[in-house]
């Protein structure tokens, strides 16, 4: 995990956006149609 600096732990919005990215790409890198 990357290590952010102290303000940006303390905005739950870009954890959230983190969170989702890494979701968005396990679901395309497990789909047929994600290359």
């Amino acid at each position: 995990m990357l290590m952010l600096p102290s303000p940006w732990s303390a905005h739950p919005s870009v954890l959230w956006t983190l969170h989702s990215l890494s979701k968005a790409m396990l679901a395309d890198h497990s789909s047929p149609a994600g290359s």
